[in-house]
Parts: C-alpha cells; sequence; structure tokens
C-alpha cells in the first residue's frame, strides 16, 4: 500500500500496475475528461488520487471469477452441440430504386 495520502497520475498508473491492474497514464487522463475513472480532487492545476479509492474503483471493474470466456457470472453455460439453428430471419425484398444513393422526390437520382 502506498504511504503517499494522494498520487498524482503517474504514481497512479505505476501504483495501479503494481497491484496488476494496467491503466496507463493517458487513459487515467482521458477518464478525468470523459468520466468513468477513479475519484480524483484538485491541488491547483493538479490532479491528485487516493490510492483507496482507486484500488476500489479497479476492484469495481473487475469481473466475477470464471471459469471460461463464455462462462456469464461465474456460472458455464451448456454447449449448444444438440441445439436447432435459429431461425433465418427474412429481410425486406429490395426496391427497384435500391441503389444506395439518395433520392430527390421528382428528379429521380441526384449525384
Amino acid at each position: 500500500m502506498s504511504t503517499k495520502p494522494y498520487l498524482d497520475r503517474r504514481e497512479l498508473s505505476e501504483f495501479l500496475t503494481g497491484l496488476g491492474f494496467r491503466v496507463a497514464r493517458s487513459t487515467l487522463a482521458k477518464y478525468a475528461t470523459l468520466g468513468g475513472g477513479p475519484v480524483m480532487r484538485k491541488f491547483g492545476r493538479r490532479v491528485l488520487y487516493d490510492p483507496a479509492a482507486a484500488i476500489d474503483w479497479a476492484n469495481v471493474k473487475l469481473s466475477p471469477p470464471r471459469r471460461s470466456t463464455s462462462d456469464v457470472e461465474g456460472t458455464s453455460r451448456p454447449l449448444a452441440i444438440d441445439s436447432p439453428p435459429p431461425p433465418e430471419t427474412e429481410s425486406p425484398a429490395p426496391s427497384s430504386c435500391d441503389h444506395g444513393l439518395p433520392t430527390v422526390p421528382g428528379r429521380g437520382v441526384s449525384k
């Protein structure tokens, strides 16, 4: 655990990476702008993070234990070997004017 009460982005990136949560400094900067990252505080222009809050954030992003990539919420789904194929859906019939170009009413194809 870090002995510093607050870490800057570079320090937090190194701290989380040392715990097994690889998060780049640029990713933390993106989260600070867009949201979704660990809770931060500002001291003047400097962004600071509480290491304990960052660990909580990383643990929330962590999935539950799984036995395979096909597990859903930690439980294996049975393989669908004998399942019938999904029903085919009919696509709408193309119109006589289905060329992909926009049309202007009364003028035909616009170019």
